[in-house]
Protein backbone atom coordinates (compact mmCIF):
# COMPACT_ATOMS: atom_id res chain seq x y z
CA UNK A 1 0.00 0.00 0.00
CA UNK A 2 2.81 2.43 0.87
CA UNK A 3 4.39 2.03 -2.58
CA UNK A 4 1.06 2.85 -4.22
CA UNK A 5 0.24 5.88 -2.10
CA UNK A 6 3.76 7.33 -2.32
CA UNK A 7 2.90 8.39 -5.88
CA UNK A 8 0.48 10.93 -4.39
CA UNK A 9 3.48 12.84 -3.04
CA UNK A 10 4.90 13.18 -6.53
CA UNK A 11 1.87 14.91 -8.04
CA UNK A 12 2.27 18.49 -9.19
CA UNK A 13 0.19 21.30 -7.73
CA UNK A 14 -2.48 21.20 -10.44
CA UNK A 15 -2.94 17.43 -10.04
CA UNK A 16 -3.24 17.75 -6.26
CA UNK A 17 -5.88 20.47 -6.59
CA UNK A 18 -7.78 18.39 -9.16
CA UNK A 19 -7.65 15.30 -6.94
CA UNK A 20 -8.77 17.23 -3.86
CA UNK A 21 -11.64 18.78 -5.81
CA UNK A 22 -12.65 15.41 -7.19
CA UNK A 23 -12.70 13.89 -3.72
CA UNK A 24 -14.83 16.76 -2.40
CA UNK A 25 -17.32 16.29 -5.23
CA UNK A 26 -17.33 12.55 -4.61
CA UNK A 27 -18.06 13.29 -0.95
CA UNK A 28 -20.98 15.44 -2.05
CA UNK A 29 -22.25 12.56 -4.15
CA UNK A 30 -22.04 10.21 -1.17
CA UNK A 31 -23.87 12.76 0.95
CA UNK A 32 -26.65 13.06 -1.63
CA UNK A 33 -26.91 9.28 -1.80
CA UNK A 34 -27.00 8.46 1.90
CA UNK A 35 -28.03 11.60 3.79
CA UNK A 36 -31.62 12.71 4.17
CA UNK A 37 -31.35 16.33 5.24
CA UNK A 38 -34.60 17.60 6.70
CA UNK A 39 -33.51 20.63 8.70
CA UNK A 40 -33.43 24.20 7.31
CA UNK A 41 -30.38 26.42 7.69
CA UNK A 42 -30.52 30.22 7.72
CA UNK A 43 -28.03 32.31 5.76
CA UNK A 44 -25.86 33.11 8.78
CA UNK A 45 -25.92 29.51 9.94
CA UNK A 46 -24.93 28.33 6.47
CA UNK A 47 -22.03 30.77 6.36
CA UNK A 48 -20.78 29.58 9.76
CA UNK A 49 -21.15 25.95 8.73
CA UNK A 50 -18.95 26.54 5.69
CA UNK A 51 -16.46 28.53 7.76
CA UNK A 52 -16.19 25.67 10.23
CA UNK A 53 -15.71 23.13 7.44
CA UNK A 54 -12.94 25.21 5.88
CA UNK A 55 -11.17 25.65 9.20
CA UNK A 56 -11.42 21.93 9.97
CA UNK A 57 -10.01 21.07 6.54
CA UNK A 58 -7.15 23.56 6.92
CA UNK A 59 -6.24 22.12 10.33
CA UNK A 60 -6.45 18.57 8.99
CA UNK A 61 -4.00 19.40 6.19
CA UNK A 62 -1.42 20.45 8.78
CA UNK A 63 -1.02 16.71 9.22
CA UNK A 64 1.37 16.75 6.24
CA UNK A 65 3.95 18.22 8.61
CA UNK A 66 3.93 14.93 10.51
CA UNK A 67 4.61 12.80 7.44
CA UNK A 68 8.27 11.96 8.28
CA UNK A 69 7.63 10.70 11.86
CA UNK A 70 4.47 8.90 10.74
CA UNK A 71 6.44 7.10 8.03
CA UNK A 72 9.15 6.09 10.49
CA UNK A 73 6.45 4.72 12.80
CA UNK A 74 4.85 2.71 10.01
CA UNK A 75 1.74 4.88 9.62
CA UNK A 76 2.48 6.39 6.20
CA UNK A 77 -0.55 4.86 4.44
CA UNK A 78 -2.90 5.63 7.32
CA UNK A 79 -1.85 9.28 7.40
CA UNK A 80 -2.06 9.79 3.63
CA UNK A 81 -5.47 8.10 3.45
CA UNK A 82 -6.68 10.22 6.35
CA UNK A 83 -5.40 13.48 4.83
CA UNK A 84 -6.93 12.86 1.43
CA UNK A 85 -10.01 11.37 3.06
CA UNK A 86 -10.58 14.71 4.78
CA UNK A 87 -11.49 16.17 1.37
CA UNK A 88 -14.10 13.45 1.00
CA UNK A 89 -15.57 14.31 4.41
CA UNK A 90 -15.41 17.99 3.50
CA UNK A 91 -17.60 17.23 0.48
CA UNK A 92 -20.09 15.38 2.65
CA UNK A 93 -20.23 18.37 5.00
CA UNK A 94 -20.72 20.84 2.15
CA UNK A 95 -23.60 18.78 0.81
CA UNK A 96 -25.24 18.63 4.24
CA UNK A 97 -24.98 22.40 4.69
CA UNK A 98 -26.10 23.15 1.14
CA UNK A 99 -29.06 20.80 1.35
CA UNK A 100 -30.14 22.36 4.65
CA UNK A 101 -29.80 25.82 3.13
CA UNK A 102 -31.81 24.71 0.11
CA UNK A 103 -34.51 23.45 2.47
CA UNK A 104 -34.79 26.93 3.91
CA UNK A 105 -35.00 28.52 0.45
CA UNK A 106 -37.39 26.23 -1.38
CA UNK A 107 -38.39 23.50 1.08
CA UNK A 108 -36.37 20.83 -0.74
CA UNK A 109 -32.69 19.91 -1.23
CA UNK A 110 -32.77 20.37 -5.00
CA UNK A 111 -30.44 23.42 -4.82
CA UNK A 112 -27.75 21.61 -2.83
CA UNK A 113 -25.52 21.23 -5.91
CA UNK A 114 -24.91 24.99 -5.84
CA UNK A 115 -22.69 24.59 -2.80
CA UNK A 116 -20.03 22.95 -4.98
CA UNK A 117 -19.91 25.60 -7.71
CA UNK A 118 -17.89 28.78 -7.07
CA UNK A 119 -19.89 32.01 -7.46
CA UNK A 120 -23.12 30.03 -7.91
CA UNK A 121 -22.75 29.21 -4.21
CA UNK A 122 -23.47 32.89 -3.54
CA UNK A 123 -27.09 32.19 -4.36
CA UNK A 124 -27.29 30.05 -1.23
CA UNK A 125 -25.46 32.68 0.78
CA UNK A 126 -27.62 35.69 -0.20
CA UNK A 127 -31.00 34.39 -1.29
CA UNK A 128 -33.80 35.00 1.14
CA UNK A 129 -35.24 31.89 2.77
CA UNK A 130 -38.06 31.05 5.09
CA UNK A 131 -39.74 28.15 3.31
CA UNK A 132 -39.45 25.99 6.42
CA UNK A 133 -38.99 28.60 9.16
CA UNK A 134 -39.38 32.29 9.83
CA UNK A 135 -36.61 34.28 8.12
CA UNK A 136 -35.13 37.59 9.14
CA UNK A 137 -38.20 39.56 8.12
CA UNK A 138 -40.09 38.35 11.20
CA UNK A 139 -37.18 38.75 13.61
CA UNK A 140 -36.71 41.64 16.01
CA UNK A 141 -34.36 44.50 15.21
CA UNK A 142 -31.52 43.56 17.57
CA UNK A 143 -30.89 40.04 16.19
CA UNK A 144 -31.35 41.22 12.64
CA UNK A 145 -29.25 44.38 12.71
CA UNK A 146 -26.69 43.59 15.44
CA UNK A 147 -26.27 39.88 16.09
CA UNK A 148 -26.39 38.74 12.47
CA UNK A 149 -23.79 41.29 11.21
CA UNK A 150 -21.48 40.32 14.08
CA UNK A 151 -21.93 36.64 13.23
CA UNK A 152 -21.15 37.33 9.59
CA UNK A 153 -17.98 39.21 10.54
CA UNK A 154 -16.98 36.31 12.80
CA UNK A 155 -17.53 33.79 9.99
CA UNK A 156 -15.45 35.88 7.60
CA UNK A 157 -12.68 36.00 10.22
CA UNK A 158 -12.75 32.19 10.41
CA UNK A 159 -12.49 32.00 6.60
CA UNK A 160 -9.50 34.35 6.76
CA UNK A 161 -7.84 32.24 9.47
CA UNK A 162 -8.36 29.11 7.38
CA UNK A 163 -6.72 30.74 4.37
CA UNK A 164 -3.81 31.91 6.53
CA UNK A 165 -3.25 28.35 7.73
CA UNK A 166 -3.30 27.10 4.15
CA UNK A 167 -0.83 29.77 3.02
CA UNK A 168 1.53 29.01 5.91
CA UNK A 169 1.35 25.29 5.14
CA UNK A 170 2.20 25.92 1.48
CA UNK A 171 5.17 28.08 2.48
CA UNK A 172 6.48 25.35 4.81
CA UNK A 173 7.90 22.25 3.09
CA UNK A 174 6.15 19.27 4.73
CA UNK A 175 9.31 17.18 4.66
CA UNK A 176 12.91 17.03 3.58
CA UNK A 177 14.64 13.87 2.31
CA UNK A 178 16.88 13.75 5.38
CA UNK A 179 13.93 13.93 7.78
CA UNK A 180 12.96 10.29 7.31
CA UNK A 181 15.11 7.48 5.86
CA UNK A 182 11.96 5.37 5.50
CA UNK A 183 10.25 8.10 3.48
CA UNK A 184 13.33 8.60 1.31
CA UNK A 185 13.45 4.87 0.65
CA UNK A 186 9.81 4.91 -0.46
CA UNK A 187 10.49 7.80 -2.80
CA UNK A 188 13.52 6.07 -4.29
CA UNK A 189 11.44 2.97 -4.94
CA UNK A 190 9.12 4.96 -7.21
CA UNK A 191 11.92 6.16 -9.49
CA UNK A 192 13.43 4.23 -12.33
CA UNK A 193 17.15 3.61 -12.15
CA UNK A 194 17.73 6.19 -14.87
CA UNK A 195 15.67 8.80 -12.98
CA UNK A 196 17.50 8.09 -9.75
CA UNK A 197 20.92 8.59 -11.32
CA UNK A 198 19.79 11.70 -13.20
CA UNK A 199 18.46 13.29 -10.00
CA UNK A 200 21.64 12.40 -8.11
CA UNK A 201 23.86 13.84 -10.84
CA UNK A 202 21.86 17.06 -11.07
CA UNK A 203 21.75 17.59 -7.30
CA UNK A 204 25.41 16.75 -6.73
CA UNK A 205 26.64 18.91 -9.60
CA UNK A 206 25.45 21.97 -7.71
CA UNK A 207 27.96 21.30 -4.92
CA UNK A 208 30.99 20.47 -7.10
CA UNK A 209 33.93 20.58 -6.94
CA UNK A 210 33.98 18.62 -3.68
CA UNK A 211 37.17 17.75 -1.86
CA UNK A 212 37.34 14.09 -0.81
CA UNK A 213 40.75 14.12 0.90
CA UNK A 214 44.06 16.00 0.80
CA UNK A 215 44.79 15.21 -2.85
CA UNK A 216 41.44 14.05 -4.30
CA UNK A 217 38.64 16.27 -5.60
CA UNK A 218 35.34 15.17 -7.11
CA UNK A 219 35.03 17.49 -10.12
CA UNK A 220 32.12 16.15 -12.19
CA UNK A 221 29.16 13.81 -12.09
CA UNK A 222 26.87 12.83 -14.95
CA UNK A 223 24.31 10.13 -15.65
CA UNK A 224 23.88 8.09 -18.82
CA UNK A 225 21.15 5.49 -18.67
CA UNK A 226 21.91 2.97 -15.96
CA UNK A 227 25.41 4.33 -15.35
CA UNK A 228 26.58 7.15 -13.11
CA UNK A 229 29.96 8.64 -14.02
CA UNK A 230 32.03 10.25 -11.28
CA UNK A 231 35.21 12.09 -12.24
CA UNK A 232 37.96 12.69 -9.68
CA UNK A 233 41.12 14.75 -9.97
CA UNK A 234 44.33 13.75 -8.21
CA UNK A 235 46.20 16.95 -7.37
CA UNK A 236 49.53 15.24 -6.71
CA UNK A 237 51.45 15.30 -10.02
CA UNK A 238 53.77 12.51 -8.80
CA UNK A 239 50.90 10.00 -8.94
CA UNK A 240 50.58 8.48 -12.41
CA UNK A 241 48.44 5.47 -11.54
CA UNK A 242 46.42 3.81 -8.80
CA UNK A 243 46.82 0.44 -7.18
CA UNK A 244 44.26 -2.16 -8.42
CA UNK A 245 43.62 -3.01 -4.77
CA UNK A 246 42.05 0.42 -4.45
CA UNK A 247 38.88 -0.82 -6.19
CA UNK A 248 37.47 -2.79 -3.19
CA UNK A 249 37.79 0.38 -1.08
CA UNK A 250 35.79 2.33 -3.65
CA UNK A 251 33.18 -0.42 -3.74
CA UNK A 252 32.92 -0.43 0.05
CA UNK A 253 32.23 3.30 -0.02
CA UNK A 254 29.75 3.28 -2.90
CA UNK A 255 27.85 0.20 -1.76
CA UNK A 256 26.65 1.63 1.54
CA UNK A 257 22.93 2.45 2.05
CA UNK A 258 23.81 6.14 2.37
CA UNK A 259 25.32 6.23 -1.13
CA UNK A 260 24.31 3.95 -4.03
CA UNK A 261 23.44 0.58 -2.51
CA UNK A 262 19.80 0.68 -3.66
CA UNK A 263 20.69 1.74 -7.20
CA UNK A 264 23.45 -0.85 -7.56
CA UNK A 265 21.08 -3.55 -6.30
CA UNK A 266 18.73 -2.63 -9.15
CA UNK A 267 21.41 -3.19 -11.78
CA UNK A 268 23.07 0.20 -11.83
CA UNK A 269 26.75 0.84 -12.45
CA UNK A 270 29.09 3.45 -10.99
CA UNK A 271 32.05 4.47 -13.13
CA UNK A 272 34.79 6.18 -11.10
CA UNK A 273 37.24 7.98 -13.36
CA UNK A 274 40.48 9.30 -11.86
CA UNK A 275 42.52 11.92 -13.66
CA UNK A 276 46.00 13.11 -12.87
CA UNK A 277 47.10 16.68 -12.38
CA UNK A 278 47.69 16.96 -16.14
CA UNK A 279 44.08 15.97 -16.92
CA UNK A 280 44.93 12.51 -18.26
CA UNK A 281 42.98 9.47 -17.06
CA UNK A 282 45.12 7.37 -14.75
CA UNK A 283 42.52 4.84 -13.53
CA UNK A 284 38.90 3.75 -14.08
CA UNK A 285 36.81 1.55 -11.83
CA UNK A 286 33.40 0.07 -12.62
CA UNK A 287 31.37 -0.82 -9.54
CA UNK A 288 28.37 -3.15 -9.79
CA UNK A 289 26.33 -5.21 -7.35
CA UNK A 290 28.81 -8.04 -7.79
CA UNK A 291 31.55 -5.79 -6.41
CA UNK A 292 29.28 -4.90 -3.49
CA UNK A 293 28.73 -8.57 -2.68
CA UNK A 294 32.49 -9.04 -2.59
CA UNK A 295 33.37 -5.87 -0.70
CA UNK A 296 30.76 -6.05 2.05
Amino acid sequence: MDKILIHLLLLDEFQIVALAGGLAIAGGGLGALFLKVRIPLRRVGYLWFLAGLNLALAIAQMGWLYLPPATEAGFFSALVIGLYGSFLLFGVGVYYASAARSNDICGRARMAWMGFVPLVNLVLVFRRGGAMNAETGDRSGLPRYVYDPLLVIGALAVFSLSQRLVDDAMDTPPWQPGDSPALEKLLVSTRTLEQSFAIEAEASSQTLPLRIDEITVLTAMRAEGDTLYMTFEIEDDTITGLNPEFEPLIAEWQCTPDTFANDLARGGRIMSIYKGADGQVIAEYEITQEDCDTAI
